[in-house]
């Protein structure tokens, strides 16, 4: 599963900020039906978008073949924040499975990215 702690702490800021239409995309190696029950812990401003075939992993360079705990194919955990011409102004690719962007430093970068204009 996306990273649980990850999402609700990012869902967490985005509610507090009172962004709550969808402005974040987690993709996740599993299958749809594995999401949708998720998707209200997490809150509206994050929608789950499911890539069981990795298509969208591979193309961003984050496909980590045997890397999951029971030796499956996973994604490094990743964020990236684009801004409204799709430009990365915001990238954390994990060095490891416990590293993870404070959800604050996040947002910060969303906001940034959705007030520059």
């Amino acid at each position: 599963m996306v990273c649980r702690g990850e999402l609700q702490g990012l869902g967490a800021e985005l509610e507090k900020r009172g962004i709550r239409e969808a402005v974040v995309d987690a993709v996740s190696a599993h299958e749809p039906s594995e999401l949708t029950s998720y998707q209200a812990k997490v809150g509206p401003a994050i929608r789950l978008v499911a890539d069981p075939k990795r298509e969208a992993i591979r193309a961003y360079g984050l496909f980590h073949a045997h890397g999951g705990p029971h030796h499956e194919d996973i994604s490094r955990p990743s964020t990236f924040v684009l801004d409204r011409d799709g430009k990365v102004v915001f990238a954390h690719v994990a060095r490891d499975v416990l590293d993870r962007p404070d959800p604050v430093e996040t947002v910060d970068a969303y906001a940034r990215a959705a007030s520059a204009r």
